[in-house]
């Protein structure tokens, strides 16, 4: 399980992003997800994950992880 988080980070760097930044993302990609809610412990934490959401992820990015069977294509809806 450590290697595969290890691959996916690598894959995620190489996309100019980070395995935190994807893992909020994803679900978002799956039709029946409306919305994602993060917990922050203080105004820091929230800065963060603000700024994760402005950046955003390159669609490049799960093109990659499906093609390399990081990302199973049928758990998401890619646009």
């Amino acid at each position: 399980m450590l290697a595969r988080a290890r691959r996916l980070a690598e894959v995620c760097e190489r996309h100019g992003t980070t395995l935190p930044a994807a893992a909020v993302e994803l679900p978002l990609l799956h039709p029946a997800v409306a919305a994602v809610a993060l917990g922050a412990r203080d105004a820091a934490q929230l800065d963060v994950n603000l700024d994760r959401h402005d950046k955003g992820v390159p669609a490049e990015l799960w093109s990659e992880l499906t093609e390399s069977g990081l990302l199973d294509p049928g758990a998401v809806e890619l646009r």
